[in-house]
């Protein structure tokens, strides 16, 4: 027995809102609204009477049980029709990769992991925290460089190697490990997860190039005949008077060929030696002026260079808390948080905080003792914004998998597709905006505010 059966009812008592009827299997209520031909609250006894056989189609089984019926058999049937084609509307749109239901469950997903991010605890920087004269307000930074902590103690787990600043490039570090042990899908999809921590590393090992007392032609020179040779070859780091050049490599036989052949580069390059063109001349180049020194390292290690990713530290985190701002926060200790205060500005990394005068007197001591490293959003306060979401995702859910319980289930097909939606009429629309603009209590809309109405 399910929604939709069609059932053979013998009607057993009349009330003046409906008849109760009995069927094989079960029990339920013909509603004088269900009722064929249309009868009137109090008056179903012209229709019906006791021991009257009906058909009927069961329209809704209730959590307690109860059953409703419906006389309505061919509006029911109609119904379902519209119910199957909405259902295989929906299949046929979850089959797609690309179209607005995918972009709606995105959002929803986007929504539901952006707020289980805004609840992740924030990390002090050491020293950072300060509270004004009148103990209102308390400025610090927050301590980003715990990504990188997160990156080296990954360096470690995958590679087992330490992670080390680099001896010349200020703002680089390097590891070193036999690239060998490892298949190029492992390293590349670790380099793919750097961006996680916010650091920027190549999936193949590199040989560095350091060129000294070098002037700004020679540079050019030097680059240009070097990118001709070696299209992967990248100047990561270019000042006055000297160049630092990285290649990577993908084996340790690719490795020795390409240190051979960059010390005849060089010193061709160095010397003015002329080079073979694509159509098979000879092309002159004037001498360039400069030193050289490729980086040995430990047989059997490569290095693997990296940098912070700022631009995506400050694009990223800077977003995260920026919703953040007006949000209360506390200090995790354990059971019982202290209340800290509110975040009132940002400009990442420093955050200034309204601070709650029920927990200063614990902030102040934290400050004092240089003892405040961890602060986290009041997962209370994001109370409403997380019934939102699931409201929203269940809404989603409910319309997409049961189109069956909306008053229109087609709603559940043009809600992702406007095409299966009624159109409107021009007229209607310039007669919808020019009430709009007769009726709008705010002169300042805009057109497409109007529009959007």
């Amino acid at each position: 027995m399910k929604i939709g059966d069609v059932v053979k009812a013998k009607i057993v008592n009349i009330k003046d809102f409906g008849a109760f009827a009995e069927f094989d299997g079960g029990s339920g209520l013909i509603y004088f609204t269900q009722i064929v031909p249309r009868v009137e609250h109090g008056a179903i006894g012209e229709v019906l009477h006791v021991g009257d056989t009906v058909n009927c189609v069961i329209s809704e089984i209730k959590p307690d049980g109860k059953i409703s019926l419906t006389m309505k058999i061919k509006r029911r049937e109609a119904r379902k029709a519209k119910i199957d084609e909405v259902k295989q509307d929906i299949q046929n749109m979850s089959e797609e990769d690309t179209n607005i239901r995918s972009i709606w469950m995105a959002l929803t997903d986007i929504q539901h992991f952006m707020l289980k991010y805004m609840q992740m605890p924030i990390p002090i920087k050491h020293g950072s925290t300060k509270i004004d004269s009148k103990g209102e307000k308390l400025t610090a930074e927050i301590d980003h460089e715990v990504h990188f902590d997160a990156f080296q103690n990954e360096v470690r787990r995958v590679f087992s190697a330490d992670v080390f600043k680099h001896e010349t490039l200020s703002g680089f570090w390097y590891f070193e490990t036999d690239a060998e042990l490892y298949n190029p899908e492992v390293r590349q999809l670790f380099a793919d997860e750097c961006s996680n921590m916010y650091v920027r590393m190549q999936a193949n090992p590199i040989i560095e190039i350091s060129i000294s007392h070098v002037d700004e032609k020679s540079k050019s020179i030097l680059i240009s005949r070097l990118q001709n040779y070696y299209a992967q070859i990248e100047a990561v780091s270019d000042k006055d008077d000297s160049l630092f050049l990285t290649l990577p490599y993908r084996t340790h036989a690719e490795l020795n060929d390409y240190r051979d052949e960059l010390g005849y580069a060089l010193d061709g390059i160095s010397n003015g030696v002329s080079d073979v063109g694509d159509n098979g001349e000879h092309v002159e180049y004037e001498p360039a002026s400069f030193h050289w020194q490729i980086k040995d390292i430990r047989e059997g290690c490569d290095r693997f260079l990296l940098t912070l990713n700022e631009e995506a530290l400050l694009d990223r985190e800077g977003l995260r808390f920026g919703s953040l701002r007006g949000q209360s926060f506390v200090i995790p200790n354990g059971d019982n948080d202290i209340p800290f205060g509110k975040l009132s500005k940002i400009d990442y990394p420093k955050v200034v905080f309204s601070l709650y005068k029920d927990g200063i007197g614990s902030v102040k001591q934290l400050v004092e003792s240089d003892g405040l490293r961890i602060i986290a959003p009041d997962a209370g306060d994001l109370t409403g914004e997380i019934e939102k979401v699931n409201r929203l995702r269940d809404s989603f859910d409910r319309i997409t998998e049961h189109p069956e319980l909306l008053a229109n289930p087609k709603l559940a097909s043009y809600l992702f597709d406007a095409s299966k939606a009624t159109p409107l009429e021009e007229d209607i629309v310039v007669s919808r905006i020019e009430n709009i603009k007769k009726t709008q209590l705010n002169a300042s809309l805009n057109q497409s505010q109007v529009g959007a109405d």
